[in-house]
């Protein structure tokens, strides 16, 4: 029955003018939609005009079927028409259409005359204008702007107490330095960041233990996946605040010890000179310490934004390991009697070092604000207590009154493998245990 068919798509496409109040005339010509170009349109506007595409869409599906079903007779010139649909960004309201993304929908309509009338019908509602709809066959498709993130009001204030819009990048900040009682400390700029990893990130950290280990021993993906940015986002917004350049030396702490506020650590045969970091320190000697300069441990979120930046490095250098910028488990170490059952060793480098190294030993592993030997030498206390992501400051895990239960170090030391120098591992321990690769650094607020 041709011409029933012929008569219920001229029907259909009728209905389709009349809902939307178009009047279109039919242009002989192959139409190729134009990606809509911003507009002080609203966002309640955006999704109307959305919303009606969608519908014509699933609407022309009908027609479309109903097109299949004609002879080949009443359609002896095949064209084709390109529809480019236009998507929303996820979690963000348009201020008109999002970027364009075409995907894929071609199709080979055999219906002659009928074919225009849909072509500009479905331009007219992508344009959103019968003005548009005139001038869409000299339109090309161009690309939209990446979308800037906005400022909230806290970033913005943030933003002009430093003069840094962390949307810039790391690149974009120099860093700065200043002596407080002889402690030289950087300043980390009001940023926000992601903590965490991404899938990408997990994947090459335990590519990079697979690298590291023999055949004594096996990577463990459950411990990689404990670093992954949860669901819901772990975004971390900061106000601006000092860290130590370095990690406390032994001189500097002796300061504390001699000065009847600090107490004595164990003996170490990992470091022994005055300018290599203290290590068998527990957190609650830290925590004391730092309070004795009027500072403090930094908070997790913050030592991984000192680490990584708005542009969150896998290292504090970029995202590629490098075995000459951090002290680490290299063939110094692999070669030392005490590492002799170690499975996890980066025999290829050389750092020069089989333990601890003086700090600021390895200038060109800075960070972005020119903080030195995040990755490596010794693990790091910091204020907060073991819990898993999201990270948030105010549910209680950093609460320094707890003396109990577990907190975190950061960093890896200087018998970590590769994999461990990352800017997100952790470890964790009781507040009053002491080990040969624990150290620290102190922050204070800006």
């Amino acid at each position: 029955m041709p011409g029933q068919v012929e008569a219920d798509t001229a029907r259909l496409i009728r209905q389709i003018k009349r809902a939307l109040g178009l009047e279109v005339e039919p242009t002989p010509v192959e139409v190729r939609l134009p990606e809509p170009k911003p507009s002080p349109a609203t966002p309640s506007r955006n999704w109307q005009i959305g919303g009606a595409l969608l519908a014509v869409i699933a609407l022309l599906g009908v027609v479309l079927t109903l097109l299949n079903n004609l002879p080949s007779s009443l359609n002896p010139t095949p064209t084709t028409a390109v529809a480019v649909i236009p998507s929303q960004t996820p979690g963000i309201e348009p201020t008109a259409f999002d970027p364009v993304q075409i995907v894929g929908l071609t199709q080979t309509f055999e219906a002659g005359q009928t074919l225009t009338t849909i072509n500009a019908t479905v331009d007219a509602i992508a344009t959103g204008t019968r003005a548009a709809q005139q001038t869409a066959e000299a339109a090309t498709l161009t690309a939209m702007p990446t979308r800037t993130p906005t400022l909230s009001p806290l970033q913005a204030t943030y933003a002009a107490e430093t003069g840094y819009d962390y949307r810039a990048g790391n690149a974009a900040w120099t860093p700065i330095t200043q002596d407080f009682d002889g402690v030289t400390m950087v300043l980390v700029p009001a940023g926000s960041f992601d903590m965490g990893s991404t899938q990408a990130q997990i994947d090459q950290g335990f590519a990079m233990c697979q690298q590291t280990v023999d055949n004594n021993a096996t990577c463990e993906r459950d411990q990689f996946e404990a670093e992954r940015i949860p669901v819901g986002g772990n975004t971390q917004t900061l106000a601006s605040f000092w860290l130590d350049q370095t990690e406390v030396t032994r001189a500097m702490y002796q300061q504390c010890v001699t000065a009847g506020d600090c107490e004595v650590t164990p003996d170490s045969n990992y470091s022994t000179q005055p300018d290599q970091p203290i290590n068998n320190v527990n957190w609650v000697q830290a925590q004391n310490y730092c309070t004795w300069r009027d500072a403090r441990l930094p908070t997790e979120a913050e030592w991984e934004y000192a680490a990584r930046g708005p542009d969150e490095l896998l290292f504090p250098w970029g995202n590629t390991f490098d075995g000459s910028r951090a002290n680490h488990c290299d063939s110094n170490c692999g070669a030392a009697r005490w590492a002799s059952g170690y499975d996890y060793v980066n025999q290829e480098n050389d750092d020069g070092y089989a333990a601890t190294a003086p700090v600021g030993s390895y200038p060109a592993g800075a960070s972005w604000v020119g903080a030195l030997d995040l990755s490596g030498n010794v693990w790091e206390w910091v204020s907060s207590l073991a819990q898993s992501y999201p990270y948030r400051a105010t549910d209680g895990r950093e609460n320094l009154a707890n003396r109990t239960d577990l907190r975190v170090l950061r960093g890896g030391a200087f018998y970590s493998p590769s994999y461990n120098l990352r800017t997100v591992p952790s470890t964790t321990n009781s507040p009053t245990a002491e080990n040969e690769n624990y150290g620290f650094r102190c922050a204070r607020s800006s």
